[in-house]
């Protein structure tokens, strides 16, 4: 029977257009966002100068054509990028090239922090078109994507620009990539889909390994609801399939396009374990090199939601509102069995809850305890989807509704102005969703525009920075001593990177102490309470030669004692030189042993040093510096001789201490000592494993390449 429905009219085109307008439009909003970081020095987030200082050393490594060292700037030192990988550092070198060196180090920095933050929004836009989202719907996702920051990393300003987490920051754009690819593999089940999704998947592992669990966790909660989201499908048409007759031909197509699936997802993990064994074979051997994970405070997700609808956390005042009202819609949706549906409401909240059980069920693990806090950014940005979706059929709806108005006051429609009406709706639309959305990230209180200021230190801290650089030798080791008053005393969220960054100099206090295997000593700033013979032999043992009191109450324990020479005094602040009592050495000698010994240290930088040094007996000596296999030894002149003659090279035992410092036992008499660090077996290893998949790679995109080449002519 013919249908008597009035007819409608179509929906105007989805141009790319809108996709790129939503896209630069989200840019631009970040560059307005992040102006205040082109100030003057490092920016203002709690760790923001500890990381400028290891991407600064990033960048010093990759002019050495290297993209791996050993780092001294804090704590005892550590490889620099074993456990906290180097893809951001190789992103802020990519950034220097296509600048062609014209921003100094700090301005390099500054324009990857940008580039970061922009690439989360086009990483957005581009998962929701894998998802079967609209142009526009895609753009809209990325201007919204600017209403989530988180403070405990992953997205938005809160936790780059408040907090200074750029590993965690720079991975989440791979993230979600690697989410469409996966996706897209779906729907597409191709070989080249496969590859890039596995390189997306092996530069979230390059970048920051734990944002690697939070997409594998995320990838399950992916495929259970496509395939929920199938089901729901085939159920719906099953009846209307079986009166066409086309119901076994389709099953069958769906059953080949499952069977390819297995195949390129095994694949894309090939490609994704093969690019990142570089950085992932040395991170698995040394595991026991880790140190302690630093954890925000687990609130739960009871007090998370409730915190997200108060807007205190992850989204402003209000925002929580229009997320809502996106879920609603998009439940809707699936009531209706819209396709994708299921896995557009359902990512967000599944992988949210999924991390928090893996916490609750393995409540010890090192990477478990990790997953709620480390994925709420990437579960936030998720929770735009559905608001984004709504938004465009909204935004459609109004501008619909706008030209049916139009038409019924001109009357009839003349002959060839319909294409030109659908135009006009679709730019209509395209300006009323992208409107809503820049209004929904304008309107709400409390702009995270002040965060991404530079740092603000008040004149003595800035006073203290320069005596620092001029009085603490080259290759010397600051401590700052952690209080109450610190803030008030520098102006300044974390002053012990800030002055380190500030000076130039190595301080003791620790960044990232998850790759230090050192722990109860690099915490010492932590406990400066007033013992000052006894901290000054402790400071001495790890090589510190001058130490910087932020607690007023302490400074006469301290300046009075004969063990530290006052140089530098403010109200707030007070410079002391340690010099410990004898038999211990000199500060600056790096060096610490059980028995009297005549030694003198040159660090040459900060892989190589040379100690020469004399003993009566043999006997082991640690050096303030954190063990590590990659260190070596050996005698290069005068030892285990009667004249003092120069030998050959002469390997000797490196080990680690019992408080893991680095432990070297030398022969008796006078030697020269000459250690460096270098890559071992495992690196070398994991390097190969990447050339050679890398070198594959090419050769198949080469042959594919020629064969399309080919098939042209």
């Amino acid at each position: 029977m013919a249908s008597t429905s009035a007819p409608t009219d179509p929906p105007p085109p989805d141009r790319r257009w809108a996709l790129a307008a939503g896209i630069a439009l989200a840019t631009g909003l970040t560059v307005w966002l992040t102006w205040p970081v082109w100030g003057e020095g490092v920016p203002a987030g709690a760790d923001m100068a500890a990381n400028v200082v290891r991407l600064e050393r990033a960048i010093e490594l990759l002019g050495q054509g290297r993209v791996d060292g050993w780092q001294s700037s804090t704590g005892l030192g550590y490889q620099a990028f074993l456990f906290l990988g180097p893809g951001s550092g190789l992103l802020v070198g990519l950034v220097q090239v296509l600048t062609f060196g014209q921003l100094d180090d700090l301005g390099t920095i500054k324009l990857t922090l940008v580039v970061v933050l922009a690439g989360q929004h086009a990483a957005l836009a581009v998962l929701a078109r894998s998802l079967g989202f609209r142009f526009r719907a895609a753009g809209l996702a990325a201007v919204l994507s600017l209403l989530v920051s988180c403070g405990l990393g992953g997205a938005g300003v809160g936790g780059l620009f408040g907090v200074g987490l750029i590993a965690h920051a720079a991975a989440t754009p791979f993230v979600l990539l690697a989410l469409a690819g996966l996706a897209r593999l779906r729907v597409r089940p191709r070989a080249a889909t496969a590859i890039g999704a596995g390189a997306a998947v092996a530069a979230v592992a390059v970048t920051h390994v734990v944002s690697l669990f939070v997409l594998l966790l995320l990838v399950v909660a992916l495929f259970a609801l496509e395939g929920l989201d199938d089901l729901l499908a085939r159920r719906g048409r099953g009846g209307a399939m079986a009166a066409e007759g086309v119901a076994a031909e389709a099953v069958a197509a769906e059953g080949a396009a499952r069977r390819r699936l297995w195949p390129l997802l095994g694949l894309a993990g090939a490609v994704a374990a093969g690019l990142s064994a570089w950085v992932v074979v040395p991170m698995a051997a040394h595991a026991d090199l880790r140190g302690t994970n630093t954890l925000f405070e687990d609130a739960g997700p009871a007090r998370r939601l409730a915190e997200l609808w108060d807007g205190t956390f992850l989204v402003r005042p209000y925002v929580a509102l229009a997320l809502a009202i996106g879920f609603v819609a998009g439940v809707d949706r699936i009531l209706r069995r819209r396709p994708g549906a299921v896995v557009v409401v359902g990512l967000a909240p599944v992988g949210g809850f999924v991390a928090w059980a893996l916490k609750e069920l393995v409540p010890a693990n090192a990477v478990t305890t990790q997953l709620p806090n480390r994925s709420w950014g990437v579960v936030g940005l998720l929770g735009l989807l559905p608001l984004a979706s709504a938004l465009d059929r909204a935004a459609g709806a109004g501008a619909t509704a706008v030209r049916r108005l139009l038409a019924w006051r001109r009357g009839p429609v003349r002959p060839g102005a319909t294409a030109g009406a659908m135009r006009g709706e679709g730019v209509l639309g395209a300006g009323l969703g992208f409107g809503l959305a820049v209004a929904l990230f304008l309107l709400p209180p409390g702009s995270d525009r002040g965060l991404t200021r530079p740092a603000q230190p008040v004149d003595e801290a800035v006073e203290l920075a320069a005596e620092l650089r001029a009085t603490v030798p080259a290759h010397g080791r600051i401590a700052i001593q952690r209080s109450p008053f610190e803030v008030a005393a520098t102006g300044v969220a974390h002053p012990d990177f800030w002055l380190g960054w500030a000076s130039g100099r190595d301080v003791l206090n620790i960044f990232n102490p998850e790759s230090s295997v050192v722990e109860s000593s690099v915490f010492l700033p932590e406990h400066l309470r007033g013992d000052a013979d006894g901290d000054a032999v402790r400071l001495a043992r790890l090589g510190v030669t001058h130490l910087v009191l932020t607690d007023p109450t302490t400074f006469t324990a301290y300046g009075e004692s004969p063990s530290f020479e006052m140089l530098w005094w403010r109200p707030r602040l007070l410079l002391l030189e340690v010099r410990p009592p004898p038999p211990a050495p000199a500060p600056r000698s790096k060096v610490w042993a059980p028995v009297g010994i005549d030694v003198a240290t040159e660090v040459v930088d900060e892989e190589h040093l040379t100690i020469t040094l004399r003993t009566g007996a043999s006997t082991d000596v640690d050096l303030a510096v954190a063990s590590s296999p990659k260190w070596h030894a050996e005698v290069v002149g005068g030892a285990g001789t009667s004249s003092g003659a120069a030998g050959p090279p002469l390997e000797l035992p490196v080990s680690a201490s019992p408080v893991g410092l680095l432990r070297v036992t030398v022969p008796a008499g006078s030697s020269v000592v000459a250690l460096h660090f270098e890559p071992d077996g495992w690196d070398r290893f994991g390097g190969a494993v990447s050339a050679l998949t890398l070198g594959l790679l090419c050769a198949f995109l080469s042959a594919r390449l020629v064969l399309r080449w080919k098939a042209r002519r």
